[in-house]
C-alpha cells in the first residue's frame, strides 16, 4: 500500500526537499571560493572603455576615426 499509493503522491515533495538540500550543500561548499573571487574581482576592476561624459549618438558616430 505504501509503495503503490503514498510514495507516488509524496514523490514531488521528496524530490523538492532533496534538491533544496543538495543546492544548499553545494552553495555552502563553494561559498569561500565565491567570496574570495568576488573580493578579487571588485579590487581589480579594469577602467571603463567609455568616456565619463555622455555623448549623443551623432557625435559618437562622427568622432570614430575613419581608416
Amino acid at each position: 500500500m505504501v509503495r503503490h499509493h503514498l510514495l507516488p503522491a509524496a514523490m514531488p515533495g521528496i524530490l523538492t526537499g532533496v534538491t533544496i538540500l543538495a543546492m544548499a550543500r553545494a552553495i555552502g561548499e563553494t561559498a569561500p571560493l565565491i567570496t574570495i573571487g568576488a573580493l578579487t574581482f571588485i579590487a581589480f576592476l579594469p577602467p571603463l572603455p567609455i568616456s565619463p561624459e555622455p555623448l549623443s549618438s551623432t557625435r559618437r558616430v562622427f568622432s570614430i576615426p575613419s581608416p
